[in-house]
């Protein structure tokens, strides 16, 4: 008997963990991000938009939040780039 529960409550705390580490990874969205989804639900006319960054001091910036997933971590184009 005292096994049966030991072994329910350890496949419960792994189903909890497995659970948890899914809607944990679904939350892990940056403000950028969070940003961008919010836009584009506000404004239906936005058929794409994208927010880059560059670290301070470099000349390279690279998107960092988009409408579409592909988009993010790409180099920015040269009409992107700081001045």
């Amino acid at each position: 008997m005292r096994q049966c529960i030991v072994h329910n409550v350890l496949w419960g705390t792994l189903i909890l963990a497995v659970l948890y580490s899914c809607l944990n990874a679904q939350s892990k969205k940056t403000q950028a991000q969070n940003l961008v989804d919010l836009i584009g639900q506000k404004h239906s006319e936005i058929s794409a938009l994208e927010l880059s960054a560059a670290p301070a001091g470099q000349k390279r910036c690279v998107t960092i939040a988009a409408t579409e997933p592909k988009d993010l971590r790409e180099k920015c184009d040269q009409d992107g780039l700081p001045r």
